[in-house]
């Protein structure tokens, strides 16, 4: 129904919306979600989870069988229909979908409405550098105080994880865990060993670099599911705050 859910409406007739294709770390993390043991769902299993730029929602759909809450949210009204349609098929009556652009303005104003998150996750949503800080600016407003953001990452740029890093530690947070390659983790392809080279310089080895870095087909319209990184955030852990609970908990043993 094309007049429901506006998959051809005006706007879109030139240019498929990019809500609507899955990208290369989604399925990857719905997996990563569904897989992780008990230790590691801890702010999944009866907890509250956003997703941010959630396209057709299926990281969220995928959560919401153990989470308490979910709110998939979305900037493009079209692609929030196909997402309604998603947790209307799916059945999943702990999912709300809303209307949320980056920034803290914005995010401030959600806040008030749907409160905080234990677990924030977002599938390739950084996608030029001027997103990166709106999108951790969000996570500042919307993260409980020992939650956690898990990021599916394509490296599309050399600058992107530098950024990330930079705007996370300037708003509060470090690195919840190791990043890691999505399918490594799953076990579906083995570490690769980059063997040493002799660096050259110039203008082929600077099209050797670019077609290095473009994906070898694969999966997700030829994005190469290999490449999909998890970045994973948390609040930097104060270490006064530390020692004084070590302090409490070898005081309790007395």
């Amino acid at each position: 129904n094309t007049k429901v859910f506006g998959w051809f409406h005006k706007e879109h007739t030139n240019m498929f919306p990019c809500g609507f294709k899955v990208w290369a770390p989604c399925p990857l993390l719905c997996r990563w979600f569904s897989q992780s043991s008990p230790g590691e769902g801890d702010s999944l299993k009866g907890g509250s989870v956003l997703e941010l730029g959630s396209g057709m929602g299926l990281i969220g759909i995928a959560i919401s069988a153990r989470a308490k809450r979910v709110v998939i949210t979305d900037i493009d009204p079209s692609v929030l229909r196909g997402v309604t349609a998603n947790v209307l098929a799916n059945s999943a009556t702990n999912v709300s979908v809303e209307t949320l652009s980056y920034g803290v303005d914005t995010a401030a104003k959600f806040r008030e409405k749907h409160g905080r998150f234990h677990r924030i996750v977002g599938a390739d949503i950084v996608y030029s550098s001027k997103v990166i800080f709106p999108i951790l600016e969000t996570v500042n407003e919307l993260l409980t105080e020992d939650g956690v953001f898990s990021l599916g990452f394509m490296d599309r740029n050399d600058l992107f994880v530098g950024e990330i890093d930079a705007a996370a530690e300037e708003l509060g947070f470090e690195h919840a865990r190791p990043p890691c390659f999505l399918s490594q983790a799953l076990g579906d392809t083995a570490p690769q060993q980059e063997k040493p080279t002799e660096r050259n310089t110039g203008m082929l080895e600077e099209l050797r670099e670019v077609l290095r870095r473009m994906p070898s087909g694969g999966s997700c319209f030829g994005e190469a599911a290999e490449k999909a990184q998890l970045l994973e955030f948390r609040r930097r852990r104060r270490q006064g705050a530390a020692a004084a609970a070590a302090d409490f908990d070898l005081g309790s043993m007395d």
